[in-house]
């Protein structure tokens, strides 16, 4: 452990800002893909944005695969025989970190799925629909529908959350416990060999809601970006042992890399054995992103950039419910898709001030009962 330790020192980072605008990228791309669906068949917006839902879900789940690896090294002290208390510890401290706004999301949307229902399906009872649908919306409500049990999509890009809950669980407690064969051994094979899984299926996009054996798609596909975010960490902490300073061939690397990634990202294609290929190349870029090692990283050190890390969650979870109010309505029937796509716009925004409005609210009623409290002792 001493290596890992050593490691350590040079893996300390502050805040990269950088990291967040990646985080923006990628939740604007989940939108597009997700508002496809109003553009016509052919259509320029349409080819481009198939691919960004299932890339951008990996990219999330790499980004996600290096903060666990960078927490690992942050930590000072372990207990190998504490090794599942320990992972159980961090992946509630995910769950933490997003419980207010993914509880809030979750009411919004199943308060709309509700109506909607009622809406398509007039003449059912209310209330025994009301409890139906409340049912089916507990394995949701707890993050497990990544194990297979999904009777109904309340928020469905929720998905996502609850594949990096489950495979964080087992690969954090190797992580402790074996940390020299989940570095070096583990993960290479597992984020190549489920690539190539992927890659070689009959539908190389495969879906989360698949199952290979008793794994869910979303399972597989968050062990994979996982293990590719702590290549990617490894590989930022050689970055940082070997160059002392910025370097202008890290810069060169990290911008032409970045280049030819958005090139194949714009393009109209949907080729598999175009996309995977390329998408390699993004663990490299978020290494050299991660080392702060390239002059690119100047441009993200003003403070205003701190927020785009939040932006881009409020935008992840709370899209969905524009595209579902939109699909299952009147507003559908328009016929120039680009108003779609505005009512898309509005109606996330609308959903993002609602959830805000909520927060501040509780938060607001918190503060008095603890002021309260605090003050009859």
């Amino acid at each position: 452990m001493d290596e890992f330790r050593r490691l350590n020192k040079n893996s300390a980072s502050c805040k990269n800002y950088q990291i967040d605008a990646m985080k923006l990228f990628f939740a604007v791309c989940v939108f597009l893909y997700h508002a496809r669906i109003f553009a016509p068949s052919g259509s320029i917006i349409r080819d481009i944005s198939n691919k960004f839902g299932w890339f951008s879900v990996h990219f999330f789940f790499v980004i996600s695969g290096l903060f666990m690896a960078a927490h690992y090294f942050r930590e000072k002290e372990y207990d190998k025989n504490r090794c599942g208390k320990q992972s159980i510890c961090y992946v509630m401290s995910k769950i933490k970190s997003i419980a207010p706004l993914y509880l809030i999301t979750f009411a919004i949307d199943f308060i709309v799925y509700y109506i909607l229902n009622i809406y398509n399906n007039k003449g059912e009872n209310v209330i025994i629909t009301f409890i139906n649908l409340a049912a089916k919306a507990i394995p949701e409500f707890f993050t497990l529908q990544m194990f297979g049990v999904r009777p109904i999509g309340v928020n469905s890009i929720t998905w996502y959350l609850s594949a990096m809950f489950i495979a964080m669980l087992p690969m954090y407690y190797i992580m402790k416990k074996k940390p020299d064969f989940f570095f070096y051994i583990l993960s290479p094979i597992l984020a190549m060999s489920l690539f190539a899984f992927f890659y070689n299926s009959d539908e190389p996009f495969y879906d989360q809601n698949s199952f290979a054996f008793i794994f869910t798609g979303g399972f597989l596909r968050a062990a994979c970006g996982i293990s590719f975010g702590v290549l990617s960490y490894l590989i930022a902490d050689f970055i940082k042992s070997y160059f002392a300073k910025k370097s202008l061939l890290i810069t060169a690397v990290e911008v032409s890399f970045s280049f030819f990634f958005l090139l194949i990202w714009f393009m109209r294609t949907l080729d598999a054995s175009i996309l995977f290929p390329v998408s390699m190349l993004f663990p490299i870029i978020l290494a050299i992103v991660y080392s702060e090692k390239s002059y690119v990283s100047v441009i993200f050190r003003c403070s205003i950039f701190r927020y785009l890390g939040t932006w881009s969650m409020w935008l992840y979870m709370n899209h969905y419910v524009a595209r579902k109010i939109i699909s299952e309505t009147w507003l559908l029937n328009i016929a120039d898709y680009k108003i779609n796509y505005i009512f898309m716009v509005a109606i996330t925004l609308l959903s993002c001030l609602l959830c805000y409005c909520i927060m501040r609210v509780i938060k607001i009623y918190a503060n008095k009962i603890m002021d309260s409290k605090n003050n009859s002792e």
